[in-house]
């Protein structure tokens, strides 16, 4: 993708969640919180797969985002990552609010996801403002033995 240096948020990040280890962390809009779940979440999806190959009704990560806009703009740039051959055996499912819930639901039915290795939060407390603490905190109560990511705004909320 052309990039040589990583971002102060990457450099924290990357190497606690590739050690399997929760992280929370808040940064500035453009300072590189996408890349810095994506590409440790590639990594960890990878590793596992050479392990213990991908079922087809398994899921790996879940991303929750705030906005439309930004769970479409993170569907952007991991397919960028997903058009690389090694990573062939992976695919992603978008799914955003405002569409009819029955069909979501449905669709992962069908698609059946049973396995979750990573959970990203991304805008946490941007979730958190828009009113689901309870929301996240029945996903939390699921994902315990998970790797937990949650990235937010840098501000002065306290929760």
């Amino acid at each position: 993708m052309g990039f040589s240096l990583m971002t102060p948020v990457q450099t924290a990040a990357i190497p606690l969640l590739l050690a399997r280890k929760d992280v929370s962390t808040e940064a500035v809009t453009g300072s590189g919180k996408t890349l810095a779940f994506l590409v440790p979440m590639l990594e960890m999806l990878q590793r596992r797969h050479k392990d213990s190959p991908w079922l087809p009704k398994e899921i790996g990560a879940l991303i929750i985002s705030p906005t439309r806009e930004l769970a479409m703009q993170i569907s952007q740039v991991l397919d960028k990552f997903l058009e690389h051959e090694d990573l062939s055996f992976l695919q992603q499912k978008l799914i955003v609010g405002g569409n009819n819930i029955e069909d979501d639901i449905n669709s992962l039915i069908r698609d059946g996801p049973c396995i979750l290795e990573l959970l990203v939060l991304d805008e946490a407390d941007r979730l958190l403002d828009l009113g689901f603490k309870a929301t996240i905190n029945n996903i939390l109560a699921t994902c315990r033995d998970k790797t937990l990511v949650f990235f937010g705004h840098a501000n002065n909320r306290s929760y």
